[in-house]
């Protein structure tokens, strides 16, 4: 197998603001939010691929890779924080893990 010459991950960052109006939370501090688009680039030939129907009729780049993007969105913590990652997979667009985690009001994005 040859190495991609471009990254298999790239992480284009559109915006970042301040979550919920820049409220200082007790033990963790400031958060804020991250939009962007993930690229990805998925080597056909590697086992964890097999399983993927239909992946063999996407169309290829010139390095033989299917290449597809994702939009991402990122709450972070400005100080630091407990270095945690709270992963939410939307379902439908909705994201759901800070309001039924934190007990936070509908809906909880940044700056409500």
């Amino acid at each position: 197998m040859t190495p991609c010459p471009e990254p298999a991950v790239q992480l284009e960052v559109h915006t970042r603001e301040p979550f919920a109006a820049g409220h200082r939370f007790a033990e963790t501090g400031v958060y804020e939010v991250l939009t962007a688009t993930a690229h990805y680039a998925v080597d056909l030939e590697a086992p964890a691929q097999r399983a993927i129907p239909d992946l063999d009729l996407a169309p290829r780049d010139s390095t033989g890779r299917v290449r597809f993007s994702g939009d991402v969105e990122i709450l972070r913590t400005v100080d630091g924080g407990r270095r945690r990652l709270l992963f939410d997979c939307g379902n439908r667009g909705n994201k759901r893990a800070v309001q039924y985690f934190c007990d936070a009001r509908t809906p909880a994005t940044p700056g409500l």
